[in-house]
């Protein structure tokens, strides 16, 4: 089932879900068409399971909040510095989604203090 709260957890089971279809070409509303569906999905599966290993990494170091581990891992559109306010703050909510799945599986532990919410690795 799809766990509320987990909005990256639904995306992935939704992906996990096209594999078992008998389909070969998707065809989205945007964008191109794909000839081979299923590896399309298993990239996009695959690129979700090392940003999440990759954010585990920003973990490293102690605690922290979900911008500051948006601003240590990697952007395909530019680097940090250079992505203006609302490309960041899209970069944010897209961390977020990783750190919620992550918190809701107790691979991470969220933390709230006076209003501050960080992530820290799971001991």
């Amino acid at each position: 089932g799809q766990e509320e709260g987990d909005p990256l957890g639904t995306f992935i089971q939704g992906h996990q879900d096209i594999l078992k279809l008998d389909v070969v070409e998707g065809h989205p509303a945007h964008e191109f068409s794909m000839p081979d569906l299923k590896k399309r999905v298993r990239e996009i599966i695959e690129h979700h399971r090392h940003r999440l290993d990759e954010i585990t990494a920003t973990l490293n170091d102690g605690p922290k909040t979900a911008w500051q581990v948006a601003s240590k891992i990697t952007w395909n559109v530019a680097p940090w510095p250079q992505l203006n306010f609302g490309t960041r703050r899209a970069a944010m909510l897209e961390t977020l989604s990783h750190l919620q799945y992550m918190a809701l599986r107790d691979e991470i532990r969220k933390v709230e203090t006076e209003g501050l919410v960080t992530y820290a690795r799971a001991e």
